[in-house]
């Protein structure tokens, strides 16, 4: 177990710290780092070049109620817990990519082209012709997989919740999960401006949310949890 350090935590570090190291909720590898992104929460196993199991939070995630934040933190958690489908779609998006680079290769190689800016703009015309297409293609193909990574994530958090958390045994796992829902929409809302909404709209269209909706996510809690 790590040792907890004493000074100036936030709300979401010191919640972290105590699912971590009080309650042993979350392995003792697993670390916190605060980072402007786009969602509230984010887990990651590879960072800065290495495999580290860490969890992201967004600034604004320190105005959330503190049953949110351990759910957010435990649904991350969930994450790095199990096996996920997310990193099987890069393994395998990864092979047509790199084949499709070698074919981009070949082509430049075969019409002998030498000066670097030509290159340069061939890679970019064809990159754009293909190898999005590949990417959004895949993305598609693994589309249901990638909602079973949510799914079991907010499962591993609620079991987790519901055993050592919850203190008022009539209050219900869904209807916690509603209100985090329901405040993470809150901060996404907040932190979105007219460019980045309508980068966020192409960008849904070429690769769809995987995240399965609000009610769809509160009812599966509610049918085995509650």
């Amino acid at each position: 177990m790590k040792s907890t350090k004493k000074g100036n935590l936030n709300k979401v570090q010191t919640e972290f710290r105590y699912l971590r190291d009080n309650k042993e909720m979350i392995d003792s590898h697993v670390s916190l780092k605060e980072k402007n992104m786009n969602n509230p929460f984010k887990s990651s196993k590879i960072w800065m070049g290495r495999f580290r199991r860490k969890i992201f939070y967004h600034p604004k995630a320190k105005s959330l109620s503190k049953e949110s934040i351990q759910l957010g933190i435990l649904h991350e958690a969930g994450h790095l817990a199990n096996i996920q489908n997310y990193h099987k779609w890069l393994i395998i998006t990864a092979i047509p990519v790199a084949f499709f680079m070698a074919i981009i290769y070949c082509t430049a190689n075969f019409l002998n082209l030498e000066d670097q800016v030509k290159i340069g703009l061939f890679y970019l015309i064809m990159s754009i012709f293909g190898f999005i297409p590949i990417i959004s293609f895949s993305w598609h193909l693994f589309y249901e997989y990638l909602q079973k990574d949510e799914i079991k994530a907010d499962e591993f958090a609620a079991q987790k919740f519901k055993d050592k958390l919850i203190d008022n045994h009539n209050q219900k796992m869904s209807e916690i999960f509603s209100n985090l829902f329901k405040e993470l929409e809150e901060i996404s809302r907040n932190n979105q401006g007219y460019l980045q909404g309508k980068i966020k709209t192409l960008k849904r269209k070429l690769f769809p949310d995987f995240h399965p909706d609000r009610d769809t996510r509160v009812d599966l809690i509610k049918e085995k949890f509650d």
